[in-house]
């Protein structure tokens, strides 16, 4: 996974374009809900926005459906990563 030093507003931008464009999402529907001003939603789509709280790219993930990983470029895949379940390890005899 690629470590980055600073948060492309430019990608954030992009990727929630595409996916809400890709849900058949509008500005409009998208800002009810979360409760934010549709406004708002279109500065970060165009790259007028230089900052963004962690909290507000994890309130997206939910009506897009992806990660946070996607929104912020690090992952190509839209889709959260399920949880693997880990191996159980063998139970001792004796």
């Amino acid at each position: 996974m690629p470590i980055i030093d600073r948060l492309n507003m430019q990608v954030v931008g992009e990727r929630l374009r595409q996916r809400r464009q890709e849900l058949q999402l509008s500005q409009q529907a998208l800002a009810a809900a979360l409760r934010i001003p549709q406004g708002w939603i279109s500065e970060l789509e165009h790259g007028k926005r230089i900052h963004i709280e962690a909290d507000t790219i994890y309130q997206f993930c939910r009506p897009l459906r992806c990660s946070m990983d996607y929104l912020v470029g690090l992952t190509d895949d839209p889709t959260p990563a399920t949880k693997r379940p880990r191996p159980r390890k063998p139970t001792p005899v004796g």
